[in-house]
């Protein structure tokens, strides 16, 4: 595997600040692998990236309709199935985390 996890992971990148120019774009969930500690995993498919055809495993909190992608992989068949595999990962991260937030502290 690749380095998939982006440097920039949980910042706020250029137009990304929430100001009036700000435009956003509007993509819909290829697979959604599930959510823990309040947020969802997913894939998402960006023809139009400066990387050129990819695959986007994305978090975001459920509250929210904002995501940020912690992975991007070429949107090809052997890229679905590295996309697959971190975003199960990711997924497991989250809900170990959710099971040691739920467990007592001594």
């Amino acid at each position: 595997m690749g380095k998939v996890i982006r440097p920039n992971f949980g910042s706020k990148g250029a137009g990304n600040d929430g100001s009036a120019g700000d435009t956003r774009t509007v993509f819909a969930a290829v697979h959604v692998f599930g959510d823990a500690r309040g947020c969802r995993v997913s894939i998402i498919h960006d023809e139009d990236d400066p990387l050129g055809d990819v695959l986007k495993i994305v978090v975001g909190k459920l509250e929210s309709d904002e995501v940020e992608a912690v992975a991007i992989v070429p949107a090809s068949r052997e890229g679905k199935r590295e996309a697959v595999t971190v975003g199960l990962a990711v997924l497991r991260t989250l809900e170990l985390l959710e099971s040691l937030d739920s467990e007592p502290h001594e």
